[in-house]
């Protein structure tokens, strides 16, 4: 390379007299470092334990416990019973004498007590109020209005007449929709003289909620 070709000027003089060239830094210690190291080594057990040592004597004292005398002042469910008059703690009650000696009425007797011609009354005054349709299927005329006026003079309150042109039955029938008016209808047979033999459960032949009576030549 060749010589500079520009003469040295007071700049070139100052790097000739300097010793140390380019940049440089000094290199910093690790003693710092090292010195937070042993103190995290060491203080953090020593911590550690301290607090340890803390918590276990505080949780080790005794809760305060109350003695016999101390106790609520309620009376346990297991209490002895209070003396009587007598001071039998036994007669608590004193010497009320027990309601088992009281004579109890029989519930059977009294059961039976109730006439049974009321209960038969009641049922028959039930039946009654029940809707009842009379049919004339024979030709006699005004068989039906002859059945209706029976029924209504034995209290029946629903009665109503009409003529039947139906090949069946063959007798005297009185036709009932469902179980519970069975005695109805048997008293119904019985105020127009009809057999109870004669007296059929059969919802189909009623039209509905009623006792259907079909009257035929062997009506009385």
């Amino acid at each position: 390379m060749a010589d500079n070709e520009y003469p040295a000027d007071e700049f070139d003089r100052l790097a000739d007299a300097r010793t140390i060239r380019g940049t440089h830094r000094r290199k910093e210690s690790n003693l710092k470092w090292w010195l937070a190291l042993v103190a995290v080594v060491i203080l953090a057990p020593t911590a550690g334990w301290a607090i340890s040592n803390y918590i276990g004597s505080s949780e080790e004292e005794p809760a305060p416990t109350a003695s016999a005398k101390e106790a609520p002042s309620g009376a346990p469910s297991g209490a002895s019973p209070t003396a009587g008059p007598s001071g039998d703690p036994s007669s608590s009650g004193g010497n009320k004498p027990s309601e088992s000696g009281k004579p109890s009425g029989n519930p059977s007797t009294d059961a039976s007590a109730t006439p049974s011609g009321q209960e038969s009354s009641t049922s028959a005054d039930a039946g009654t109020g029940r809707p009842v349709l009379v049919l004339n299927g024979s030709k006699k005329p005004g068989l039906a209005a002859t059945g209706k006026q029976k029924l209504e003079k034995a209290g029946y309150t629903k009665v109503s007449a009409n003529n039947y042109s139906g090949g069946s039955p063959a007798v005297s029938t009185v036709f009932y929709a469902k179980a519970s008016d069975a005695q109805a209808a048997k008293q119904v047979a019985a105020a127009l003289g009809i057999r109870p033999g004669n007296v059929v459960l059969a919802p189909k032949a009623t039209g509905g909620d009623q006792i259907v009576v079909v009257l035929r030549a062997d009506a009385r």
